[in-house]
């Protein structure tokens, strides 16, 4: 009986969570919100016409939906960030998106839906990352998969959900190991808007530069490889 009662909230979790996402797809198809976000100036004109004083609110929304459903570009998000608040406000507004996102993910694949979740990852990943978080080394390596340039880091929240890691540990890491990427992708968007190009240019050419160091550092480094293939999320 017991055992009956602890699978009802994860099932009904996972089926509200299903439904949800189910119609957040839906709704952005009909709205045509999947062009919008993609292009700066669009999302900048709706959320101004439609949400008016409520802008901020509802762009901290848009980043928490953004880091559900993690198949929607959350660079995108970051740079329309960087472009319609600036530098600093975008840099806040973004975080705070993320953060409270982060949460929500961690929330729904310990609590909720972890049989939906499950479905995305087998076991033999969840109790890796269990072996990792034990390790003497495991909150760097963690780190390490939140600060590599295009790693999965929204399917990364969910796996980790599954884990053992402490949940103030996990918000601690996610959110740090994510600030140098959104850095650089919001004051990529502010000057976007500003039409600065030279200095996109130069912000473009030292991404790309540090993208090539760190995955020259990941082909030499013979631990990283393994994990990463062993990982295999994106």
């Amino acid at each position: 009986m017991k055992q009956k009662n602890k699978l009802i909230l994860p099932i009904i979790g996972s089926l509200f969570f299903v439904v949800t996402i189910i119609y957040i797809i839906y709704y952005v198809n009909i709205h045509n919100l999947w062009d919008v976000i993609l292009n700066q100036e669009k999302l900048k004109l709706y959320l101004e016409t439609t949400y008016g004083d409520k802008l901020y609110l509802s762009f901290i929304i848009l980043q928490i939906v953004q880091v559900v459903i993690f198949f929607i570009p959350g660079e995108a998000v970051q740079i329309s960030g960087g472009y319609i608040f600036g530098n600093y406000q975008g840099i806040l507004v973004n975080f705070i998106g993320i953060f409270f996102g982060s949460l929500l993910v961690f929330l729904i694949s310990r609590f909720f839906a972890s049989p939906i979740i499950l479905y995305f990852f087998s076991k033999e990943k969840v109790e890796l990352f269990n072996d990792v978080i034990k390790s003497k080394k495991g909150n760097l390596i963690i780190l390490i998969l939140f600060l590599f340039p295009g790693f999965p880091k929204d399917s990364l929240c969910y796996l980790l959900g599954l884990s053992n890691i402490n949940i103030f540990k996990y918000l601690l890491i996610s959110n740090i190991g994510r600030i140098p990427a959104m850095i650089v992708t919001v004051f990529l968007g502010n000057y976007i808007a500003q039409k600065k190009w030279h200095i996109v240019i130069i912000i473009s050419i030292i991404t790309i530069t540090i993208f090539i160091i760190l995955f020259i550092f990941k082909k030499k480094s013979t631990k990283l490889k393994k994990l990463f293939k062993k990982i295999n999320i994106s």
